[in-house]
């Protein structure tokens, strides 16, 4: 895969400045950021790598190009001291308007999408962007890691302000200019947690936040080797919420207690980490979700249905529903082993000899044993007709969701989740009355 550095190139007269930054070697009296920047990063790139480098006609005249300043001296362009770099990296000026309007920041945003590869690295130096462009670069940045799948390195910002406005750092002695330069790359990171947390409580996907707080743990837990207990309980927390996740995305009703309470200690261990401060919000997100989990598997197939409900997992919730349903008929009616398959595959005749009116003579090819807890089944369905209710107006909705539909007159998908909404309600007023 490409490395790629991005820079643009402003209208100022640029004067010499040393610019230095966390974990590189200063770069002394240099007029251009870019050269300090590129000397840290693209040092070792090879002919597969590349450098762009956008300016706008007015910042190709006064700073790629060699000029003259107000004294007459000749001053090099950023083009002349890219060419004396060694070994020289494969460099490019692209053209871009100045921004002044909605069609010119379009084209800027098409000029330099265009000059991004599916998995590049990009190495991002926003110091002289002007007007828009640093925000439009993090735009830029984000379309491109969805639709080219690429990975941001870093972004630069050589903070000149730290030192003082320009007209008085020109003032300064050329070894008192000590420009700071910043990594930004934070800030992309930011957004990528703003997505995940999004993804998390939208659409109860966790699959991110874990991606996420891998990639920003790992490195803590290779420097400390796994001796950062902050880091291994975050680590630890994002592992379970994606378990979490993942099993009610899969309808696994019988973990979802176990992982539940996994999460919640993980989460008590985890909540005090300094180490990533987007997750704090999500914290507070998490906490009210994961409370609602108590460890008894019915309650908790009713809290994974509004979960469903909450996250649009409409089909995963009437599943959840219709199970955890025949879990709590047996509980009642039998005080039986929930996990039994034999009595769970007699819950379903059961409901349908008590729907339909059939004889109960009808039983005779079971053995008697399972003949006895059919015909309590029978009964206790008598007696709870609102539990029967659930169970009868999501059969259908359960079939027509699982086979896609192909049945005659399919139901509009909108009514799925009213539906299920509707049946947990009247489940819950059934059983809390």
């Amino acid at each position: 895969m490409r490395r790629v550095y991005l820079s643009f190139l402003g209208t100022n007269r640029y004067f010499d400045c040393n610019y230095y930054k966390d974990g590189f070697e200063k770069v002394q009296t240099v007029r251009y950021v870019q050269e300090a920047t590129i000397k840290w990063y693209c040092h070792d790139w090879n002919s597969n790598d590349r450098i762009f480098i956008f300016t706008t006609d007015e910042a190709e005249e006064k700073n790629w190009n060699d000029a003259q300043d107000d004294d007459g001296k000749l001053l090099q362009g950023l083009k002349t001291r890219l060419e004396s770099l060694s070994p020289a990296p494969l460099w490019e000026n692209v053209h871009i308007p100045s921004g002044k309007n909605r069609d010119e920041i379009w084209q800027i945003f098409k000029t330099v999408f265009e000059k991004i590869e599916d998995g590049d690295q990009i190495y991002l130096d926003i110091t002289h962007a002007f007007r828009s462009l640093p925000l439009l670069s993090l735009v830029i940045l984000n379309y491109a890691k969805v639709t080219r799948n690429v990975k941001i390195r870093a972004i630069s910002y050589g903070a000149m302000e730290a030192i003082g406005p320009g007209n008085k750092v020109k003032e300064m002695p050329v070894a008192e200019r000590n420009v700071p330069v910043f990594d930004l790359l934070a800030f992309d990171q930011l957004l990528d947690w703003t997505v995940a947390m999004d993804r998390f409580t939208g659409a109860g996907d966790a699959s991110m936040v874990a991606d996420l707080a891998q990639r920003e743990i790992s490195p803590i837990l290779r420097e400390t080797r796994g001796q950062d207990q902050e880091a291994q309980a975050v680590r630890l927390l994002a592992k379970k919420m994606k378990e979490l996740s993942d099993a009610i995305a899969t309808c696994r009703a019988r973990t979802i207690p176990g992982i539940a309470a996994h999460l919640k200690d993980a989460f008590e261990d985890a909540k005090r980490q300094k180490h990533i401060k987007p997750l704090s919000p999500l914290f507070e997100k998490l906490d009210k979700q994961i409370n609602r989990f108590s460890g008894d598997e019915i309650r908790d197939g009713l809290t994974a249905v509004q979960w469903c409900l909450d996250h649009n997992l409409v089909q995963q919730g009437i599943t959840i529903f219709l199970e955890t349903l025949v879990s709590h008929v047996i509980k009642q009616a039998l005080s039986g082993d929930i996990h039994d398959k034999t009595i769970r595959d007699l819950v379903n005749p059961g409901l349908h000899i008590y729907l339909n009116n059939v004889p109960e003579d009808r039983l005779h090819e079971l053995t008697p044993e399972d003949r006895e807890m059919t015909c309590k089944i029978i009964e206790w369905f008598r007696e709870n007709e609102e539990v029967a209710k659930c169970f009868s107006n999501l059969i259908e909705p359960r079939n027509d969701i699982n086979h896609a539909g192909q049945r005659e007159s399919p139901m509009s998908p909108s009514k799925f989740s009213k539906k299920l909404e509707d049946e947990l309600k009247r489940f819950r007023q059934a059983t809390e009355a």
